[in-house]
């Protein structure tokens, strides 16, 4: 079978479905639907749920716990760079109460470390 005939030949993307195993032609439009089943349900849920006051703090909290979330798991993997990067910009942020002035600190420091200290 030749090179190009072998990338329509389904059995060669996971082949049939044997009754144990799903081939993968199926499994990627079933996880693409459940997605965008997520996705679009979201906020048709949301349209049965009143909005109060403590509705309206979670909400606003989600967006910064899952912005917490990415920053933790990435200094959980970083070294030593990254962390007193990530604490100069905690350190800013208390101090001035600004975003831009925060996460600028914490780039330009971990910028300055890579540039004069080797290694």
């Amino acid at each position: 079978m030749s090179e190009l005939a072998s990338l329509f030949d389904i059995t060669t993307w996971g082949g049939a479905f044997d009754g144990e195993h799903l081939p993968v032609w199926l499994i990627v439009p079933m996880i693409a639907g459940i997605v965008y089943a997520t996705r679009a349900l979201g906020p048709v849920a949301m349209t049965f749920v009143p909005l109060s006051p403590r509705v309206t703090r979670f909400l606003d909290g989600l967006a910064i716990s899952v912005i917490v979330a990415i920053v933790a798991t990435m200094l959980a993997k970083a070294g030593l760079r990254e962390v007193v990067a990530a604490a100069a910009a905690v350190a800013v942020m208390v101090t001035v109460r600004n975003v831009f002035w925060a996460l600028s600190a914490g780039v330009l420091l971990a910028a300055g470390w890579t540039h004069f200290i080797p290694g």
